[in-house]
């Protein structure tokens, strides 16, 4: 028996962009190649095993050299070369996998988890949804698929594919706040506050939809709704930071100057490194007529904005 290491990632919240619940099991296949190729194949399982990522893609480079026809050595040199951080190289293994293998299933999942850790969101999405087709009861790919096209603003995919996760389990929390914040990015907001009220009547405790909330009641116009969702996020979580600057920059709609400070600073204390926090506070030290703290938030937060993109090339 061969040991064939499998990687699946479920990505839960697009805001977050936390890729927090990674799911690593071991499946086994039979393996039937030559003698030589089966020693370095094993061989490259045991070293995998002990983490010693580096001999073990060795072991599995010799054994498709005397067997270039077995996809679970393609297979387990991608999973070594992804653990290594070698994402070009993994991905170049996995698609040979795949061509020896079509129906692969988790050959296209570590694939697509790949194209992720490269930063080819398209190509990643290909990746999750073949493997959605080849397994299609594994609610984690079909998160995977709306999470990334989430990521490129591919909303109504997005939300198609979280609506199938849900048909497989329900009381997917996440995925019905998720569904509820693509409905907001696309205006949609009576949609974005049902879905999120969906989230919160499967767990009261969790947060991040009242945002939801929050944000589509002030865009409808109802904010002192907005305001009470936003309260009730940051009571459930003092340290969310989005809860409280989302509270200041609606306090500050509301032309309640010292409030939304107060928020706003909280904000800054929880992510001081976060540019826009420091335009809401520039903007209600303005509203305040005090315009040295206005002009030195606006150039923080400038600053900030520069450094960030300058770090992005």
């Amino acid at each position: 028996m061969a040991n064939k290491g499998r990687k699946l990632v479920i990505w839960p919240v697009l805001d977050s962009c936390s890729e927090r619940d990674t799911i690593s099991t071991v499946v086994s296949k039979v393996t039937a190649p030559s003698r030589t190729a089966t020693e370095h194949h094993e061989a490259g399982i045991g070293l995998a095993s002990q983490r010693r990522f580096a001999e073990a893609v060795n072991e599995y480079l010799e054994a498709a050299r005397l067997n270039p026809n077995f996809s679970e050595t393609f297979y387990n040199l991608g999973v070594a070369y992804g653990e290594l951080g070698q994402w070009k190289a993994a991905i170049k293994a996995y698609n040979r996998a795949i061509h020896l293998d079509p129906k692969d299933w988790q050959a296209y999942c570590n694939l697509g988890i790949d194209y992720v850790n490269s930063q080819q969101f398209a190509n990643a999405i290909h990746a999750f949804r073949r493997a959605a087709e080849l397994n299609p009861q594994d609610m984690t790919l079909l998160v995977s698929i709306g999470f990334n096209c989430g990521r490129l603003k591919r909303y109504a995919e997005a939300i198609e594919a979280y609506s199938r996760a849900l048909q497989l389990k329900p009381d997917f929390a996440i995925g019905w706040y998720n569904i509820g914040l693509f409905h907001f990015h696309q205006h949609q907001y009576h949609d974005a506050i049902l879905a999120a009220e969906r989230a919160l009547a499967i767990d009261p405790d969790y947060e991040e939809p009242y945002v939801v909330i929050g944000m589509a009641r002030k865009e409808s116009g109802d904010l002192d709704g907005a305001i009470n969702a936003f309260k009730l996020a940051a009571e459930l979580n003092p340290s969310f930071m989005e809860a409280h600057a989302n509270l200041g920059a609606a306090y500050l709609h509301r032309k309640d100057i010292d409030a939304a400070v107060r928020e706003v600073q909280w904000a800054i204390q929880l992510r001081p490194q976060e540019p826009w926090l420091y335009s809401i506070l520039g903007m209600a030290h303005w509203k305040r007529r005090k315009l040295i703290p206005a002009a030195g938030n606006w150039c923080r937060a400038m600053y900030l904005y520069l450094r960030r993109l300058s770090s992005r090339t």
